[in-house]
């Protein structure tokens, strides 16, 4: 009895023991919200010294109980400051729909006969791609250069939310939601590296007959490696002149790149660019411009580009709790 007593007891210490040694729990890690994975997802393209994807827009036409598959394929290469290049084709098509860019020089192969010369403008050559190509000359080139691709990007996306994880093509994602044009858009953005994955657009298209149209783009994005010579190659030029289109004024810039989520706050100051001259530091809150307070970062922008070139203008910046008046002289 005494014997069997004493193997209890052993048998408790043992327990006992066990449970005392028992590894402590990691840390569950904190899952970002919404607005922070954008930001994250924004200030990367930003950052990137080079970029490269290949990708496809499935676009799924619904008219009643008829369905029609569209798919494009495309491709995307930047190597900062200037070098560009941008095609999509359409389905199968051996011909490529080119937009390139050395900096100095644009030019836009996308209908036949031939190419047409935009001179610098960059911005001009994709907006006229952007149709044509699903969007995808669009949404990662507006990330890339918000400074010269315009119109509504992801960052401008409205009621973002964060609605899970899921894996794309056996990268784990963050998968969000955002209102465009009034209807949901969803992304699935890279945990690791913060690029896109995928996004999907269903929306719905009003007219005579109206249909809807159910947009799956996908990305296979590098960053920050080198990019091969054929990436970047120049459009065939010959056999045929370049049309040249008339280049609008360039307007005045100051060469300031605001946080993506449109607030005033400075995320860059372009090197030798008159911004950086008059003293203005990342990390700078514009408070006012002109004598005109400023709340957004489009406001400041407006007034640069309405003003005139070579006229100094007085903005007031907060840097460490203090206000500094600078003087700032825009350029074309």
């Amino acid at each position: 009895m005494n014997g069997t007593r004493a193997l209890v007891a052993l048998v408790v210490v043992a327990v006992a023991g066990c449970g005392g040694t028992q590894a402590p729990t990691p840390p569950t890690a904190a899952v970002p919200d919404a607005a922070a994975i954008m930001r994250t997802m924004a200030a990367t393209y930003l950052a990137a010294t080079s970029y490269v994807d290949r990708g496809m827009v499935t676009t799924v036409f619904i008219e009643g109980a008829r369905r029609k598959t569209h798919t494009k394929t495309f491709a995307t290469a930047l190597v900062r400051p200037n070098q560009f290049r941008f095609e999509f084709r359409e389905g199968t098509s051996p011909r490529a729909y080119v937009v390139w860019s050395d900096g100095a020089r644009t030019y836009a192969q996308l209908t036949q006969p031939g190419t047409i010369d935009h001179g610098p403008d960059l911005g001009l050559a994709l907006a006229g791609a952007t149709g044509i190509s699903s969007g995808a000359a669009h949404t990662v080139p507006r990330l890339l250069l918000p400074e010269v691709v315009g119109g509504v990007g992801l960052t401008e996306l409205r009621d973002v939310r964060l609605a899970g994880s899921e894996s794309v093509d056996g990268h784990p994602c963050w998968r969000l939601t955002g209102q465009l044009r009034d209807a949901t858009m969803t992304l699935w953005v890279d945990q690791a590296t913060h690029l896109l994955r995928r996004t999907f657009w269903p929306h719905h298209v009003a007219g005579p007959r109206p249909f809807t149209a159910e947009q799956t783009t996908t990305y296979d994005p590098i960053i920050n490696r080198p990019v091969a010579t054929a990436a970047l190659a120049p459009p065939d030029l010959a056999g045929h002149a370049p049309t040249v289109v008339a280049q609008p004024p360039t307007p005045p810039w100051v060469g300031i790149r605001f946080d993506p989520d449109g607030s005033t706050r400075v995320r860059t100051v372009i090197p030798g660019a008159p911004a950086e001259r008059a003293g203005v530091k990342a990390g700078d809150d514009v408070v006012s411009i002109a004598g005109t307070p400023v709340r957004a970062a489009s406001e400041f922008i407006a007034k640069i580009r309405s003003g005139r070139s070579g006229v100094a203008l007085a903005i007031v910046v907060s840097r460490a709790g203090a206000e500094l008046r600078l003087d700032v002289t825009p350029e074309r």
